[in-house]
């Protein structure tokens, strides 16, 4: 996956700055193509696996939901699991939750606090897969420091479909 996609979008993303996270296909071969191919704010504590930044009145939040997930090698011959990450799941909650105490304080510089991450806390998608069979720990972790610190919206993929939900709490 890595290779194919990175080569296929390096024309535009030379060209067009991006924010990123990972995602499931970067959780493969422990993040390395994902690591070695970007470079987002705060890469020498984070390996580029979360991070946040300010632009204009809004803060952000990068968040990595894969460090929660154990993977297995799909190229032959290599036969390897990758993760969990528990440590660097650790080091990400203190990250997070050091930065949003910041950015609170910080609120009428920077009255929006946004953060997105790969896999949704919720889905309502009947595939049986993520959030209905599949461990929740980064939502264990995140969703209530989120809401204490009034996180304005959070941004979620994985699940190929679009939902919108009210607000959780």
């Amino acid at each position: 996956w890595g290779d194919a996609w990175f080569n296929f979008v390096e024309p535009l993303y030379a060209r067009v700055p991006v924010m990123v996270c990972p995602g499931n296909h970067e959780g493969m071969y422990d993040f390395l193509n994902y690591r070695e191919r970007f470079s987002m704010p705060g890469r020498a504590h984070s390996q580029n696996l979360y991070y946040s930044f300010d632009a204009g009145n809004t803060h952000w939040i990068a968040y990595d939901t894969e460090v929660y997930f154990q993977y297995g090698a799909m190229d032959q011959p290599v036969r390897r699991n990758f993760g969990p990450y528990p440590d660097i799941a650790q080091a990400q909650l203190h990250f997070i939750e050091d930065d949003l105490n910041k950015a609170s304080r910080e609120r009428a510089l920077r009255p929006w606090i946004v953060a997105f991450g790969h896999r949704p806390f919720y889905c309502s998608d009947s595939d049986n897969d993520d959030c209905v069979k599949m461990q929740d720990q980064w939502r264990v972790d995140l969703e209530k420091l989120f809401f204490e610190h009034g996180v304005d919206i959070v941004f979620e993929a994985h699940q190929h479909s679009y939902e919108r939900l009210w607000p959780t709490y």
